[in-house]
């Protein structure tokens, strides 16, 4: 049995401009970077066949844009890869010769995303007048094209879910079947840290999600089609009955953040199960943790401030990792915290949720918050795959440190990873740093936290010898320009304390940096709830991951994504 999918991510460029798309906040920092080489596509086909995988899809951006789009999908059949797909928005499939080449090239398979049943609904989600026209008469030149060669070609549609067409889900489902169509993907709108800003404009509950499916396949679909939802688990639609085709989970995928051989851990846990979950015989990896109900989100994280078990003297409560909080459920915890006695609460903070700063700075005068820590996450290049530019939050905390009130509380202050500030890959620096030191002076904060991490990130190898040495020697010069400007400068120990021990024995980065400067630790006030605990760096900005995760050394090389 072979090992299923490779899916190839070629680059994130698109010629559409979907609001909901996580991508575009990648697209914009990565530049020149955002593309895979001819090369190098060419290589992770070549190792995914080695490896024994038995098809690759070609996914994006939008894969189609590529000129060398042909020539990559004749390579993969001739690797020996029998199926080849690609994830597409269909649009240049409307030009019917380029449908015609892609077929005669090996193309197998096509997923073509339809998000409407009409332009005013397709465009208005993708951000591109005439996409809707262009993605119809695509899938009708593939299937006219596959019908001309005698080629066989698996076509289906991706549809997102949405508020703005929940209500048509049924009509577009049915405009496929008129187009030939008779599979159909429905999924959710994904929250990312890239998309968490808007997540309140497409993010809808799982049982609304339910509701709308159940809607539009409640007397079947005229045409014979099944419906397959993805990132929805299978037990939330088995009610639906044999229209639902489930999603198979144990196809195994290689994402672009992977290395080819799928050896690199993946980035963050974007699942949790429920007790039920215990006794399920499905391959799923669970409900998605935007999926949580808020209820039973701030009930955990209150439970979690109930726990804490010792204190400092005159020492309180931190919260983190509310991100995925509306406004309504971050005022509750904020009010139930508050209503426990817990003392001073310190609040972190990325600039970035579902609530906006300024609404969090309400709720936090509303409950007495003492302190509102801003969470520096610097833009950087990404270690393991350095074509890619990961987005960070410096013009968004300026921004909010002009919306503090140095007359009452909260304070801010600032927690920041000395490491990113000297790191080349990282747009930090020293003087952006105390750019900011500035900004926070003016706005009443008092308080610079750091923290010094070993690694780059929790899944990348740890920094060299000469790299420490340069921010032990050029943090404590930081450290006091800091001081100059009135701050209080104080390195946050890691929860876990340090882990890496290099081979001369000179101790971590944290240990040795902690000889040279005040610190301190939050482990006794940290409210260790699931969001804080479980690995959730991929959607929460104000989870300080350099605290928690220590690297690859720690649990060793995870598995390629279980899809």
């Amino acid at each position: 049995m072979g090992r299923g999918v490779l899916t190839i991510e070629t680059g994130l460029r698109c010629n559409n401009r979907c609001a909901f798309c996580p991508q575009r906040a990648l697209r914009g920092v990565a530049g020149p970077r955002a593309e895979l080489d001819t090369a190098e596509v060419l290589r992770r086909i070549e190792q995914g066949r080695r490896d024994g995988h038995d098809e690759v899809a070609f996914t994006g951006g939008e894969p189609t844009i590529r000129p060398d789009i042909e020539d990559l999908v004749a390579a993969a059949r001739r690797a020996g890869f029998p199926r080849v797909s690609v994830s597409t928005n269909g649009r240049m499939f409307a030009y019917r010769a380029r449908a015609r080449r892609l077929l005669d090239a090996g193309l197998t398979g096509a997923s073509v995303s339809l998000h409407g049943p009409d332009a005013a609904t397709h465009d208005g989600l993708c951000g591109t007048p005439g996409a809707f026209e262009q993605a119809v008469r695509g899938v009708v030149n593939l299937r006219s094209a596959a019908s001309e060669t005698g080629r066989e070609l698996s076509l289906n549609t991706v549809t997102l879910i949405v508020p703005q067409n929940a209500d048509r889900l049924r009509e577009t489902l049915l405009l496929a079947g008129r187009l030939g169509v008779t599979l159909h993907i429905v999924q959710p709108f994904i929250v990312s840290r890239e998309t968490l800003a808007i997540a309140d404009r497409y993010l809808m509950s799982l049982p609304d999600l339910v509701a709308t499916i159940g809607r539009a396949v409640r007397d079947g679909l005229p045409h014979g089609g099944r419906v397959k939802p993805y990132n929805i688990p299978p037990c939330a639609v088995a009610h639906l009955g044999d229209v639902i085709e489930p999603q198979a989970y144990r196809l195994r995928t290689v994402r672009e953040y992977e290395d080819p051989q799928g050896r690199r851990r993946p980035p963050g846990r974007q699942f949790y199960r429920r007790p039920e979950c215990d006794d399920c015989r499905s391959l799923c990896p669970g409900f998605r943790a935007e999926h949580r109900p808020t209820a039973e989100s701030v009930a955990l994280i209150l439970d979690s401030v109930a726990d804490l078990r010792t204190r400092r003297d005159g020492g309180g409560v931190t919260l983190a990792c509310l991100d995925l909080l509306d406004r309504d459920g971050v005022a509750r915890v904020l009010a139930g915290t508050a209503a426990r006695g817990a003392g001073p609460i310190r609040l972190l903070w990325g600039g970035y949720g579902r609530v906006r700063t300024e609404n969090l700075l309400d709720a936090c005068r509303d409950h007495g918050v003492a302190e509102v820590c801003l969470v520096a996450v610097a833009e950087r290049v990404r270690p393991s795959d350095r074509r890619m530019v990961l987005p960070g939050n410096l013009d968004r905390l300026e921004q909010d440190l002009a919306l503090f009130d140095s007359a009452r509380p909260p304070a801010p202050s600032l927690l920041v990873p000395l490491s990113d500030v000297l790191d080349d890959d990282c747009a930090f620096g020293p003087e952006r740093l105390l750019g900011l030191a500035d900004r926070l002076v003016r706005a009443g904060g008092r308080d610079v936290f750091v923290a010094a991490a070993d690694f780059p990130t929790p899944y990348d190898e740890p920094y060299g010898e000469a790299f420490r040495q340069r921010v032990l020697r050029e943090g404590v010069v930081l450290a006091s320009a800091l001081e100059d400007r009135g701050l209080r400068v104080r390195l946050v120990r890691s929860f876990a304390g340090p882990a890496l021990s290099p081979e001369d024995g000179s101790g971590s980065l944290e240990s040795l940096l902690s000889a040279r400067l005040p610190s301190e630790r939050w482990d006794d006030s940290l409210a260790r709830h699931p969001f804080v605990m479980e690995d959730t760096g991929w959607v929460m900005w104000s989870r300080p991951s350099w605290l928690f995760g220590k690297g690859r050394r720690e649990g060793g090389r995870g598995d390629p994504i279980q899809a």
